[in-house]
Protein backbone atom coordinates (compact mmCIF):
# COMPACT_ATOMS: atom_id res chain seq x y z
CA UNK A 1 0.00 0.00 0.00
CA UNK A 2 2.56 2.26 1.28
CA UNK A 3 4.61 1.55 -2.48
CA UNK A 4 1.54 2.40 -4.60
CA UNK A 5 0.89 5.73 -2.34
CA UNK A 6 4.60 6.54 -2.96
CA UNK A 7 4.51 6.13 -6.61
CA UNK A 8 0.95 7.78 -6.73
CA UNK A 9 2.04 10.97 -5.21
CA UNK A 10 5.48 11.09 -7.32
CA UNK A 11 3.04 11.02 -10.45
CA UNK A 12 0.91 13.81 -9.32
CA UNK A 13 4.38 15.99 -8.16
CA UNK A 14 5.23 15.14 -12.22
CA UNK A 15 1.90 16.10 -13.51
CA UNK A 16 1.99 19.21 -11.76
CA UNK A 17 5.80 20.12 -12.56
CA UNK A 18 4.45 19.08 -16.27
CA UNK A 19 2.12 21.70 -16.02
CA UNK A 20 4.05 24.24 -14.39
CA UNK A 21 6.35 24.77 -17.25
CA UNK A 22 5.30 26.76 -19.96
CA UNK A 23 4.10 24.81 -23.43
CA UNK A 24 4.19 26.69 -27.34
CA UNK A 25 0.70 26.37 -27.95
CA UNK A 26 0.68 27.80 -31.11
CA UNK A 27 3.41 28.92 -33.75
CA UNK A 28 4.00 29.96 -37.22
CA UNK A 29 7.29 31.41 -36.53
CA UNK A 30 8.73 28.21 -38.43
CA UNK A 31 7.21 29.00 -41.81
CA UNK A 32 8.67 31.46 -44.82
CA UNK A 33 8.50 34.92 -44.52
CA UNK A 34 6.30 37.10 -47.09
CA UNK A 35 7.18 40.68 -46.24
CA UNK A 36 5.49 42.54 -43.49
CA UNK A 37 3.04 44.88 -42.64
CA UNK A 38 3.28 48.22 -40.70
CA UNK A 39 1.96 48.49 -37.47
CA UNK A 40 1.62 52.69 -36.91
CA UNK A 41 0.60 55.32 -34.55
CA UNK A 42 -3.49 54.76 -35.71
CA UNK A 43 -4.93 52.19 -35.93
CA UNK A 44 -3.31 49.20 -33.81
CA UNK A 45 -2.64 45.51 -35.84
CA UNK A 46 -4.93 42.99 -34.32
CA UNK A 47 -3.91 39.12 -34.65
CA UNK A 48 -6.91 36.49 -33.48
CA UNK A 49 -6.06 33.70 -32.12
CA UNK A 50 -8.24 30.66 -30.56
CA UNK A 51 -7.52 28.73 -26.86
CA UNK A 52 -7.79 25.28 -26.58
CA UNK A 53 -9.90 22.65 -24.57
CA UNK A 54 -7.99 22.44 -20.99
CA UNK A 55 -11.02 23.11 -18.69
CA UNK A 56 -9.67 25.49 -15.88
CA UNK A 57 -8.02 27.24 -19.04
CA UNK A 58 -4.29 28.80 -19.26
CA UNK A 59 -1.77 30.98 -18.18
CA UNK A 60 -0.44 33.36 -20.62
CA UNK A 61 3.39 32.94 -20.13
CA UNK A 62 4.42 35.01 -23.44
CA UNK A 63 4.24 35.92 -26.92
CA UNK A 64 6.89 36.22 -29.53
CA UNK A 65 6.50 38.03 -32.62
CA UNK A 66 8.73 38.13 -35.69
CA UNK A 67 9.76 41.74 -37.01
CA UNK A 68 11.21 43.13 -39.55
CA UNK A 69 14.00 45.91 -39.83
CA UNK A 70 12.59 49.27 -39.34
CA UNK A 71 13.84 52.99 -38.50
CA UNK A 72 11.69 53.69 -35.48
CA UNK A 73 13.48 53.71 -31.97
CA UNK A 74 10.45 53.82 -29.14
CA UNK A 75 6.83 53.38 -28.47
CA UNK A 76 5.99 49.99 -29.25
CA UNK A 77 3.73 47.63 -26.92
CA UNK A 78 1.87 44.44 -27.20
CA UNK A 79 -1.47 43.58 -25.07
CA UNK A 80 -4.13 41.00 -24.94
CA UNK A 81 -7.76 42.00 -25.70
CA UNK A 82 -10.87 40.18 -25.33
CA UNK A 83 -13.64 39.98 -28.14
CA UNK A 84 -16.47 42.36 -28.81
CA UNK A 85 -18.99 41.05 -31.58
CA UNK A 86 -20.30 44.18 -32.82
CA UNK A 87 -21.65 43.12 -35.46
CA UNK A 88 -18.48 41.55 -36.31
CA UNK A 89 -15.72 40.13 -34.08
CA UNK A 90 -13.19 42.42 -33.17
CA UNK A 91 -10.94 43.51 -29.95
CA UNK A 92 -12.80 44.18 -26.86
CA UNK A 93 -11.65 45.33 -23.41
CA UNK A 94 -7.38 44.78 -22.84
CA UNK A 95 -6.90 41.69 -20.59
CA UNK A 96 -3.14 43.24 -19.88
CA UNK A 97 0.20 44.68 -21.21
CA UNK A 98 2.65 42.36 -21.90
CA UNK A 99 6.64 43.25 -20.77
CA UNK A 100 9.00 43.40 -23.55
CA UNK A 101 11.64 45.50 -25.98
CA UNK A 102 9.53 49.16 -27.24
CA UNK A 103 11.96 49.23 -30.40
CA UNK A 104 11.77 46.02 -32.60
CA UNK A 105 13.24 47.69 -34.96
CA UNK A 106 16.02 44.92 -36.04
CA UNK A 107 14.84 42.08 -37.82
CA UNK A 108 14.63 39.00 -35.54
CA UNK A 109 11.87 37.28 -32.90
CA UNK A 110 11.18 39.74 -30.04
CA UNK A 111 9.16 37.90 -26.94
CA UNK A 112 7.17 39.60 -24.63
CA UNK A 113 6.33 38.60 -21.27
CA UNK A 114 3.89 38.59 -18.72
CA UNK A 115 2.22 36.94 -15.46
CA UNK A 116 -1.16 37.34 -14.21
CA UNK A 117 -3.29 36.62 -17.43
CA UNK A 118 -6.04 34.20 -17.32
CA UNK A 119 -6.88 32.66 -20.97
CA UNK A 120 -10.37 30.48 -20.74
CA UNK A 121 -10.69 27.58 -22.93
CA UNK A 122 -12.09 27.95 -26.46
CA UNK A 123 -12.04 31.50 -26.12
CA UNK A 124 -11.19 33.60 -28.85
CA UNK A 125 -8.34 36.75 -27.84
CA UNK A 126 -6.19 38.96 -29.89
CA UNK A 127 -2.86 40.34 -29.87
CA UNK A 128 -2.63 43.94 -29.80
CA UNK A 129 0.17 45.79 -31.37
CA UNK A 130 0.28 49.38 -30.78
CA UNK A 131 3.52 52.40 -31.50
CA UNK A 132 4.28 55.61 -31.56
CA UNK A 133 6.07 55.37 -34.26
CA UNK A 134 6.32 52.83 -37.27
CA UNK A 135 7.38 48.91 -36.86
CA UNK A 136 6.73 46.13 -39.42
CA UNK A 137 5.81 42.74 -38.33
CA UNK A 138 6.26 39.83 -40.24
CA UNK A 139 4.10 38.03 -42.12
CA UNK A 140 4.20 34.01 -43.44
CA UNK A 141 4.32 32.78 -46.77
CA UNK A 142 1.05 30.32 -45.85
CA UNK A 143 -1.26 29.34 -43.47
CA UNK A 144 0.79 26.67 -41.90
CA UNK A 145 1.41 26.40 -38.19
CA UNK A 146 1.98 24.15 -35.50
CA UNK A 147 -0.64 23.78 -32.72
CA UNK A 148 -1.39 21.88 -29.81
CA UNK A 149 -4.44 21.02 -27.36
CA UNK A 150 -6.58 22.59 -30.39
CA UNK A 151 -5.45 26.35 -30.73
CA UNK A 152 -6.28 27.75 -33.58
CA UNK A 153 -5.76 30.40 -35.53
CA UNK A 154 -6.78 32.41 -37.88
CA UNK A 155 -10.40 33.17 -36.68
CA UNK A 156 -13.26 32.69 -39.27
CA UNK A 157 -15.73 34.95 -40.25
CA UNK A 158 -18.19 34.28 -42.52
CA UNK A 159 -16.60 31.17 -43.46
CA UNK A 160 -13.26 33.11 -44.37
CA UNK A 161 -10.08 33.10 -42.18
CA UNK A 162 -9.30 36.43 -40.60
CA UNK A 163 -5.45 36.19 -40.05
CA UNK A 164 -5.74 39.93 -38.44
CA UNK A 165 -6.62 43.56 -39.04
CA UNK A 166 -6.30 46.89 -38.63
CA UNK A 167 -8.67 48.40 -36.02
CA UNK A 168 -9.03 52.02 -35.02
CA UNK A 169 -12.59 51.14 -32.95
CA UNK A 170 -14.63 52.26 -36.09
CA UNK A 171 -13.71 50.18 -39.07
CA UNK A 172 -10.96 47.21 -40.08
CA UNK A 173 -9.29 46.57 -42.74
CA UNK A 174 -8.32 43.03 -43.10
CA UNK A 175 -4.51 41.68 -43.30
CA UNK A 176 -4.44 39.39 -46.03
CA UNK A 177 -1.62 37.34 -44.99
CA UNK A 178 -0.79 35.69 -41.46
CA UNK A 179 0.70 37.49 -38.91
CA UNK A 180 3.90 35.80 -37.38
CA UNK A 181 3.82 34.97 -33.73
CA UNK A 182 4.08 32.27 -31.14
CA UNK A 183 2.04 32.10 -27.91
CA UNK A 184 3.51 30.34 -24.50
CA UNK A 185 1.05 29.29 -21.93
CA UNK A 186 1.03 27.38 -19.05
CA UNK A 187 -2.10 25.03 -18.53
CA UNK A 188 -3.79 25.22 -15.28
CA UNK A 189 -4.37 22.19 -13.58
CA UNK A 190 -7.54 20.81 -12.52
CA UNK A 191 -8.88 20.94 -8.55
CA UNK A 192 -9.01 17.11 -8.61
CA UNK A 193 -5.05 16.97 -8.74
CA UNK A 194 -4.67 19.05 -6.37
CA UNK A 195 -7.20 17.57 -3.96
CA UNK A 196 -5.29 14.12 -4.80
CA UNK A 197 -2.39 15.17 -3.69
CA UNK A 198 -3.51 16.86 -0.55
CA UNK A 199 -5.21 13.42 0.30
CA UNK A 200 -1.99 11.75 -0.20
CA UNK A 201 0.05 14.25 2.11
CA UNK A 202 -2.64 13.76 4.64
CA UNK A 203 -2.33 10.37 4.73
CA UNK A 204 1.87 9.83 4.40
CA UNK A 205 1.16 12.21 7.64
CA UNK A 206 -1.37 10.44 9.55
CA UNK A 207 1.22 7.03 8.82
CA UNK A 208 3.84 8.77 10.35
CA UNK A 209 2.07 10.09 13.39
CA UNK A 210 0.38 6.45 14.19
CA UNK A 211 3.80 5.02 13.89
CA UNK A 212 5.36 7.57 16.50
CA UNK A 213 2.75 6.87 18.78
CA UNK A 214 3.41 3.35 18.49
CA UNK A 215 7.05 3.95 18.93
CA UNK A 216 6.76 6.11 22.33
CA UNK A 217 4.29 3.48 23.43
CA UNK A 218 7.07 0.95 23.10
CA UNK A 219 9.69 2.72 24.35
Amino acid sequence: MKKKLVIMLVALLALISAQAQGVIYLSNLDEPANGSVAVTVSPGIFAPFTTGANPEGYLLDSVQLLMDDSESSVGFSIGIFGISSDPVPTPGAELGALNGSSNPSTAGIYIYTTSGITLLPDTVYFIGARTRGTFYWSLANSASYTSNDNWDYPLLIEGFPSYGFYYDGDGVTPIPYPLQFAISATPIPEPQIYALLGLSLAYIGFRRFRRSIVFNTMA
